[in-house]
């Protein structure tokens, strides 16, 4: 009995993948009246939709213009650090032991400081490139769920060469992921 039953669900299952028409499954009787309506499928890219979304856009121009900032400071410090190298290597004759030894010791604090800044600096950007990340998931997720219940789709697939869906192939037509950026960049309002 098991072994009919298994049987007949990869039938089952086999029709839905190879024989079902493209972007319908078997028709499902509406609630609402009494007539049969095809089941509703769509597919979103998501990485084209980060993309082309407008505030992505401006997020990473603003932690571009903060990673640039960030490295201003670090060039100043490393310019002072190459400065007292320069001074010292040129100097080496004329200065005594307890001079060259002060240089290289504030060339060595200044060294650390360096590191320490940039090792704090990468660490903030991370942390924020990884928040504007997981925000602009959110707004991505809410606007497949918002145009997906109003357009009525019962089925929103995540495709692209980066999603972790299993899909390997879908038609054009069930790809709705202009749809989505369309309904991103009209809905956000730039601060």
């Amino acid at each position: 009995m098991l072994h009919k039953t298994r049987s007949w669900v990869l039938l089952v299952c086999a029709w839905v993948i190879f024989l079902a028409p493209a972007g319908t499954l078997p028709h499902a009787q509406s609630t609402d009246t009494n007539e049969f309506r095809a089941y509703k499928i769509g597919v979103v890219d998501v990485n084209k939709v980060f993309n082309e979304y407008q505030k992505q856009i401006d997020e990473r121009a603003k932690l571009e213009k903060e990673k640039d900032e960030q490295q201003a400071k670090l060039d100043v410090l490393q310019k002072k650090i190459s400065d007292a190298q320069e001074l010292l290597a040129a100097n080496a004759q004329s200065t005594s032991k307890d001079e060259a030894e002060a240089i290289r010791e504030t060339i060595r604090s200044d060294l650390d400081s360096y590191e320490d800044e940039f090792t704090q600096a990468k660490r903030d950007l991370e942390r924020k490139e990884a928040k504007v990340s997981a925000t602009l998931l959110v707004d991505v997720r809410k606007a497949v769920e918002k145009v997906g219940s109003t357009e009525n789709y019962h089925l929103i697939l995540e495709v692209g060469l980066a999603s972790r869906s299993n899909v390997l192939y879908h038609s054009t037509t069930l790809n709705m992921t202009q749809k989505i950026i369309d309904y991103l960049n009209t809905n956000y309002k730039k601060p």
